[in-house]
């Protein structure tokens, strides 16, 4: 555990002059990297370095920046069955829900280092402030709900070699709108896919601000989305 400030920015030393916002938490991995666990809710920015405690940071939990966190044993029940719904999870286990202390809405900017590859499902959960992300230069997968209902969310810069955009689920299993990545994010306007992209999951895009979607450095046509995109069918849904 270590404290943040309340500009984003970890103190690795135990004793300093400076304020002190919160706390975050890591988990160490079996390759001795770690992982962020928690983030506070009231910092005004993320600033994640690619190292603290002496280890490279390579991971983002599940939740990581929400406002409430469960037990591992009750989030692992997430995605079971025949039904996918985030919301209806949490009225479920509404009495295990771990809320944070204090919650001004979470960060409005945050900047995550390259060294990080993983970044769990609804890591930035209804971040109701959070306007600009800079995501990690080779994240390869956008994972379910990652900024379900960032409703001020302006700008994301996208990594070179992502690949997937959510989950495409099989036809037997019945989703909700909140599995989207981008689903609720109302300021969103315009968003540049890198060429690498193949992968469009369920409910992406859904109630998404979205005028613009294109591919980096092509013209706007529907044959490069044809030829190269699996798209799920409700992807854009509203």
């Amino acid at each position: 555990r270590f404290a943040v400030t309340a500009d984003g920015r970890i103190l690795e030393t135990e004793f300093c002059d400076e304020e002190v916002a919160g706390y975050v938490d890591f988990a160490v991995l079996e390759d001795n990297t770690v992982k962020l666990l928690r983030w506070p809710r009231n910092t005004a920015a993320v600033r994640l370095p690619e190292t603290v405690g002496g280890c490279l940071i390579t991971g983002i939990a599940p939740l990581a920046f929400a406002a409430f966190h469960f037990p591992e044993e009750i989030w692992k029940q997430f995605g079971g069955g025949s039904s996918l719904s985030f919301s209806v999870f949490c009225i479920m286990h509404a009495m295990a829900m771990q809320r944070e202390a204090v919650d001004v809405g979470g960060p409005m900017e945050i900047w995550l280092p390259d060294t990080i590859r993983s970044i769990g499902m609804y890591a930035f959960w209804h971040c109701d402030r959070l306007k600009t992300v800079r995501l990690p230069a080779y994240l390869e997968h956008l994972k379910t709900g990652l900024f379900g209902e960032c409703s001020r969310l302006e700008q994301v810069q996208l990594p070179d070699c992502l690949t997937q955009i959510g989950t495409i689920y099989p036809d037997n299993v019945h989703v909700m709108p909140d599995v989207g990545v981008f689903s609720g994010c109302h300021a969103l306007r315009e968003l540049v896919l890198p060429k690498t992209v193949t992968v469009i999951g369920a409910e992406s895009f859904n109630s998404c601000g979205l005028v613009h979607l294109r591919i980096e450095d092509e013209e706007t046509d529907a044959q490069p989305w044809a030829r190269r995109i699996k798209t799920h069918p409700l992807a854009f849904d509203h």
